[in-house]
């Protein structure tokens, strides 16, 4: 179990082209049920004890709609830098910031259960992260069993340099070896519309609204 003294920030990649997707608006802001991939993520986030969550976005036209969303969550920044063109440059950037925390990192468009987002808490490691049976990446990070490594990632600052790698597959075959891997069968996440299809009922099939819940927040694994 990661030590509870230490500080735990969330990190969202909200941005991206959705040049796949083809999509208006993009993955993050697409719907279901009447709420927004990022809002059900802040939803099972503002359920467990982080110090913040901060979203990274590179598109001045997502802001509005962004800052829309988190205003309903407490501890949530925003942080604009249309300069950034990867996830890897959004992650060594919030550890540059956040030194000697543990950085969980995800995707905006891809929220995950409560039990989740505490399992990747409580998993023993300097990293932590999920290993899936499928990837829609093309640089893919494939694991010795033949999963896909892929966020959400959970990454302790203090002891591991997230500087100097140009991608995730770069960032996992060196530093591997401390990563413990969660396994799941859930979709992975989506970057076509069949696949967001898929997703979708996925989220569907766990999803509750958190926001008409107790605002308790959980520690323990679920």
């Amino acid at each position: 179990m990661t030590d509870i003294r230490e500080k735990r920030i969330a990190v969202i990649a909200a941005g991206g082209f959705s040049s796949r997707m083809q999509s208006i608006p993009p993955k993050p802001l697409l719907e279901v049920d009447g709420q927004s991939y990022l809002s059900i993520l802040l939803q099972q986030l503002n359920h467990v004890e982080l110090e913040h969550i901060v979203i990274y976005c590179n598109r001045e036209s997502y802001l509005p709609r962004i800052e829309n969303i988190s205003s309903a969550y407490r501890n949530v920044s925003i942080i604009f830098d249309a300069g950034v063109n990867s996830t890897i440059e959004i992650a060594q950037h919030a550890a540059h910031i956040f030194e000697d925390s543990h950085i969980l990192f995800f995707y905006g468009h891809s929220p995950r259960p409560l039990n989740y987002v505490v399992s990747l808490i409580e998993t023993s490691g300097e990293c932590a992260a999920f290993s899936f049976l499928q990837s829609t990446k093309i640089d893919y990070v494939e694991t010795e069993d033949g999963r896909y490594i892929e966020p959400p990632i959970r990454i302790n600052t203090k002891n591991i340099d997230l500087i100097g790698f140009s991608s995730w597959k770069e960032f996992f075959n060196e530093v591997g070896s401390k990563c413990s891997l969660i396994k799941s069968n859930a979709p992975s996440e989506f970057n076509y519309p069949e696949e967001e299809l898929a997703f979708r009922k996925y989220v569907t099939s766990w999803h509750i609204d958190l926001t008409k819940c107790s605002s308790g927040h959980l520690s323990g694994a679920a």
